[in-house]
């Protein structure tokens, strides 16, 4: 398995600390990072221009996550322009946020599931995967392990973003859950959580039960990192974990820390 951090983190850590975007890239490679999770809008201005940053860095695109709004509606030829600019940036696969529960939207469970069909046909033609995470909102389809188990009955083709810190959002067992999808992780995000602040200041989310979650370091929180890696592992996944941790005000510190604990645990 491949090492890999959120693009925003290092943009936060180079305004944060003060720096170049194209310094931090270095630094974070130099840590053992080999890829990027970048939103669709890091590369939508020039995909090939982003390609080529990203190669200069010797840096890899781990996944693109994008966001979606069809509850509202779906726009085939959007859907294919999106898909083109990720496999022209290099990307491999696509985790798609499909949209939200509306009140307003009464058919929008049926346009995600038609949008997400026509998504996975047009990224299959050029070899991206798309999968859907435990997506940690209320107002999500997919928080819970029986909305991403709706999903995946309607849409086969789906894979599995496993997010390692978003079950405690909805109160599930992050093993167990797992477990059933096992066989569908096509990517994974290692966020880890503790119901403690790491620094002074620091807010947290909260579970659908009010518990307070903290982003913290990968390893140093509650959630069992490193036994979702090994499961990981027995079923062959070999790909990109890309370690998040948004909401931070020193990003390079928890970037950091989180090298120092996935270098001696990967």
């Amino acid at each position: 398995m491949k090492k890999a951090i959120f693009l925003a983190h290092v943009k936060d850590a180079a305004r944060q600390r003060g720096g170049s975007l194209k310094e931090y890239l270095r630094l974070i490679r130099r840590l053992g990072y080999e890829g990027l999770e970048c939103d669709y809008s890091d590369l939508e201005p020039d995909p090939a221009g982003f390609a080529a940053m990203l190669k200069e860095a010797d840096l890899q695109i781990a996944s693109v996550p994008q966001w979606f709004d069809f509850q509202k509606s779906v726009d085939p030829e959007y859907i294919s322009t999106v898909v083109k600019n990720v496999a022209v940036a290099g990307g491999k696969k696509i985790l798609a946020i499909p949209g939200f529960l509306d009140e307003k939207y009464p058919n929008a469970l049926e346009n995600m599931v038609e949008g997400l069909k026509i998504l996975c046909r047009e990224a299959a033609e050029f070899g991206i995967k798309v999968s859907l995470e435990d997506f940690d909102n209320i107002q999500s389809p997919c928080a819970t392990a029986e909305g991403l188990a709706w999903f995946f009955e309607r849409v086969p083709e789906l894979g599995f973003n496993l997010d390692t810190g978003n079950f405690l959002y909805a109160e599930q067992d992050v093993l167990e859950v797992t477990k059933a999808f096992a066989d569908r992780i096509t990517h994974i995000h290692l966020k880890d959580r503790q119901e403690t602040a790491v620094y002074e200041g620091q807010q947290p989310q909260y579970s659908i039960k009010g518990r307070p979650m903290y982003s913290c370091p990968v390893g140093q929180g509650n959630i069992p990192i490193k036994e979702l890696l090994a499961m990981a592992e027995e079923i062959g996944y070999d790909g990109f974990c890309s370690a998040e941790h948004y909401g931070v005000d020193d990003q390079w510190d928890f970037m950091v820390r989180s090298a120092q604990w996935l270098n001696e645990n990967m």
